[in-house]
């Protein structure tokens, strides 16, 4: 099968799960014998023209902006998977393509001007139920009012206007919440909800197990700092990332006198996956509507246990078979904290298998090839059915 994939490369200054998987798969792809075309455009190449910021602001209206249709048409795929396409892809040429198409909807960009549906500490709907002007109003992107308005303009009327929601054969989330979401706004387009896939890592460091350990961005949303004002004393706790949350990740490690608490900083990827293994277990402890985190399919796949916030709408996927545990961010307290890595360290061997069987039979490689060829089958088929792209309910 011949399968192009279009994606729009975030920042290396912003390390991204999502650059990590579109690789990933593209690899996954070719090494199972299918003809594959990544075309890409990076933000590290195109932000280095002084035009750069209006640029984006354009293509991420929907107005108008790059289109990769000649490089697709010369590719001549079977099907077409499109990632991301902001900020450095249009999304306009998608009205005269004519093909196969399957879109992976790694957060909610579409319907959000955060892509995040989270906003001042919770939760946030406000667009979808009163309108995207909201987002203008509360300067959500960037915190900024004119980086603002050309996602709102996007998204307006409940993401009715978006080129790739109504151009898609299939939808792809990565779990079931984002597909309920995705739902009740195209109810008219099949959804498939597939998971990344993480490789399975093969280490050669020291296997000593050393404390817990988080691994991400250091952001309000990622919920770094909500976990330090609570994280018991006398744990080991090692922080790998950087990011805005961390001069105040510091003031907190001070003030509490967390003393086995370590900012460690950015590591390499091999580095990282080391001390993921060497780990009790990965906290993930965001606030928001996170999908798969690509740091935790990398735990899984070493047996690493999981300590997941219930905010994160794959919580229940990613420890089913007791491969982890769970927490209410709006409840949870330093004692709570303590008792679920007294469970974890309980039944470390007990947990440390579950982990890795379940990345096995739900977020490997191999189950992933399986699920994502039957999804571009069915795409093939639906598009040979209708004869064009373009879905009904399209909006101009």
């Amino acid at each position: 099968m011949r399968v192009a994939i279009l994606h729009s490369y975030y920042s290396s200054d912003s390390p991204s799960g999502e650059n990590i998987s579109v690789d990933a798969q593209a690899e996954a792809l070719s090494a199972h014998g299918h003809t594959v075309r990544v075309i890409g455009r990076f933000t590290d190449v195109q932000s280095k023209s002084t035009t750069y910021p209006i640029r984006a602001a354009i293509s991420a209206s929907g107005i108008y902006g790059p289109s990769p249709i000649h490089e697709i048409a010369d590719f001549d795929p079977d099907i077409l998977h499109i990632h991301n396409l902001f900020p450095n892809w249009g999304t306009r040429w998608l009205r005269d393509w004519d093909g196969p198409t399957v879109a992976t909807m790694h957060n909610y960009r579409a319907m959000c001007s955060n892509s995040l549906l989270w906003r001042d500490g919770h939760d946030c709907r406000e667009c979808l139920d009163h309108g995207s002007f909201s987002a203008v109003v509360h300067k959500c992107y960037r915190d900024s009012l004119i980086a603002t308005l050309p996602l709102a303009y996007a998204t307006r009327n409940r993401a009715s206007h978006s080129d790739v929601l109504n151009h898609a054969q299939i939808l792809i989330t990565l779990n079931n919440k984002s597909a309920q979401i995705y739902g009740a706004l195209k109810p008219d387009v099949p959804i498939h909800v597939l998971p990344n896939f993480a490789r399975s890592s093969h280490t050669s460091g020291s296997t000593e197990v050393k404390g817990w350990i988080y691994v991400g961005r250091l952001t309000e949303e990622k919920g770094i700092n909500w976990l330090l004002t609570r994280w018991p004393r006398g744990q080991e706790l090692n922080i790998i990332g950087s990011g805005p949350a961390e001069d105040e990740a510091n003031r907190i490690i001070k003030t509490r006198d967390l003393t086995k608490v370590t900012l460690l900083g950015r590591r390499d990827p091999g580095d990282t996956v080391q001390a993921i293994r060497n780990a009790k277990g990965l906290i993930l402890p965001s606030l928001w509507s996170e999908g798969i985190p690509t740091v935790a399919l990398e735990a899984l796949s070493v047996g690493t246990p999981l300590i997941i916030s219930q905010d994160c709408d794959a919580h229940e996927e990613l420890t089913s078979k007791n491969a982890g545990v769970t927490f209410n961010s709006k409840q949870a307290t330093e004692s709570t904290i303590a008792s679920l890595l007294s469970y974890i360290e309980s039944h470390e061997n007990q947990m440390a298998h579950a982990a890795f069987d379940l990345y096995q039979s739900s977020f490997s490689e191999r189950s992933w090839i399986k699920s994502i060829e039957e999804t571009y089958r069915d795409a093939i088929s639906r598009y040979a059915v209708s004869g064009s792209s373009t879905l009904s309910g399209q909006s101009a």
